[in-house]
Parts: structure tokens; sequence; C-alpha cells
């Protein structure tokens, strides 16, 4: 898998994981309904995982980067 398929495919994950907490609603202002509980215990776990995976994926540009011009390029590119 390419690092741009990668990259494609943690960013359609992270728009599921935006909707799915949004489709709460307003529900979150009251403390009895827990389903807002489980909603944000899932976009937590969810977030975690794709924030290894970004971090994967980051990992690896690096090592493939070879030149010292190349790795800075990309450092730069993150700090955007």
């Amino acid at each position: 898998m390419t690092l741009t398929t990668s990259v494609a495919q943690l960013h359609s994950d992270f728009l599921q994981v935006i909707d799915n907490i949004r489709s709460v609603g307003k529900g979150i202002l009251n403390l009895e309904n827990k389903e807002f509980d489980h909603s944000f215990y899932e976009f937590r776990t969810r977030m975690k995982e794709l924030d290894r995976r970004l971090g994967s994926v980051i990992v690896q540009e690096f090592d493939y980067a070879v030149t010292v011009s190349c790795r800075f390029r990309l450092l730069d590119f993150l700090t955007i």
C-alpha cells in the first residue's frame, strides 16, 4: 500500500469518526444519556488508533527519504 493511499484511508476513517460523534446530537447535555458516554469513548479509542496509524505513515516516509534534504522537507511539510 502506498503512503498516499494510507493517508487517504486515514482521512476517510477520520471523517467517519467525526460523523459518528456528531450523530449523538444534542443529547450530550443530558447527564442521564449514556449513549454519549459510549460514543465519546469510541471516539477517543478510534482517534488514538488513527494517531498511531498516522505516526506509522510519517515514520515510513521518514525512512523512505534517503537524503537529509528530503527529511527536512518532510519535517517542514509536517509543520504546515
